[in-house]
């Protein structure tokens, strides 16, 4: 047997760690946009919605047992003089007794700055 050497390929390993930043890169690129709120301050249903969910988030995080909560009916619309949606939601609710209670809240959901934020809350 003679003496055989072989010769490794070099940068191999270089073009492989190029190649997966690359392809992180574009991922990052691709999924790390946020969607701008600005483009929500329409009447569409979507957007309707979206404003109902935000603000039915909030009053659960506000209620004595979040899980209790059951809704239903709402009403979502956009105000153009204020600025933002007008959100009524109707729901059931185990109140600090531990009974089943209905109740109606109502408050403005604004999409601004990239942010959401609700104001003049009010519950009956």
């Amino acid at each position: 047997m003679g003496n055989q050497t072989t010769k490794k390929k070099k940068g191999g390993c270089f073009w492989i760690i190029i190649i997966v930043a690359v392809i992180l890169g574009i991922i990052c690129a691709l999924g790390g946009s946020e969607p701008t709120l600005q483009n929500y301050n329409d009447n569409s249903t979507t957007n309707q919605i979206l404003a109902k969910n935000f603000f039915k988030d909030y009053l659960k995080d506000n209620l004595k047992d979040a899980k209790s909560y059951e809704e239903i009916n709402y009403t979502s619309n956009y105000n153009s003089s204020k600025r933002c949606y007008e959100v009524t939601l109707k729901y059931r609710a185990t109140n600090s007794f531990g009974a089943k209670v209905l109740e109606q809240a109502s408050g403005d959901v604004y999409f601004t700055d990239n942010q959401v934020s609700i104001r003049n809350v009010r519950t009956e």
